[in-house]
């Protein structure tokens, strides 16, 4: 079974669902460039260095718990230019921090 503490999740930012102000299916060209470079200003660490790497390449990045909320305050403090991608890509955030929360408590009902 697979420690809480090294379980990572997988981020990527072609996964976040951008509707326009009209409801219209959207694709942002520099999201994942903008939300690449905010990380990568405001990380504390190298890891997050090299996820905002990844990040900004739109590539799949694992991250861990610590890291996906590190990311989630980073991006939450700044909200992205565009308004109406801030919603979706905080929703997106969540689920995956869900996955975390999710496979704790099956941890703690299995004991």
């Amino acid at each position: 079974m697979e420690k809480q503490e090294n379980k990572k999740v997988v981020f990527n930012l072609n996964k976040v669902q951008i509707e326009d102000l009209n409801g219209t299916m959207c694709r942002v060209e520099d999201f994942c460039k903008q939300i690449g470079n905010q990380v990568f200003i405001a990380a504390p660490s190298i890891e997050l260095h090299d996820a905002a790497r990844l990040i900004h390449s739109g590539n799949d990045v694992e991250l861990t718990q610590i890291e996906l909320s590190t990311i989630m305050q980073i991006v939450d403090a700044e909200p992205y230019y565009r308004p109406f991608a801030h919603i979706p890509l905080m929703t997106y955030l969540n689920t995956l921090l869900q996955q975390f929360k999710t496979t704790k408590e099956e941890t703690n009902n299995e004991n």
